[in-house]
């Protein structure tokens, strides 16, 4: 399966693997989980760590085993609005910072599709 789309919301290649392999497999411990998802299982450890701390996985703890699972795909919705949160408290200092440098000639060159929707943008805003 294509995990593509869990790398473009911000998840690097393996959290992919991995949080995809528990959400195939339910509850699953370390081994289980590097056989499933291809990740070499030196790098589990961090890579479920990571998980954990993005909210993404939990664990209990059975005898002396570990054993994780993970939460509901809902979670990524908060991980991607703490990453916008994030942007828009920046946001104002780095316009000041763009700013603060803007020469008066402004040349760009705006092509493709992108290109001209940020020029259509753009107009409607000084239209306004």
């Amino acid at each position: 399966m294509n995990l593509e789309y869990l790398q473009a919301i911000g998840l690097s290649k393996n959290e992919a693997k991995i949080y995809h392999a528990l959400l195939r497999k339910g509850t699953s411990n370390s081994a289980e989980l590097a056989r499933e998802s291809g990740v070499h299982r030196i790098n589990t450890y961090d890579v479920l760590n990571s998980l954990i701390a993005k909210g993404l996985v939990s664990f209990i703890t059975e005898g002396k085993q570990r054993l994780f699972k993970a939460e509901n795909p809902n979670q990524l919705k908060h991980l991607l609005q703490d990453k916008l949160d994030l942007l828009e408290n920046q946001l104002p200092e780095l316009e000041q910072l763009f700013e603060s440098k803007k020469q008066k000639v402004d040349v760009r060159v705006l092509s493709g599709t992108e290109g001209k929707k940020q020029q259509l943008a753009e107009q409607f805003k000084c239209a306004e």
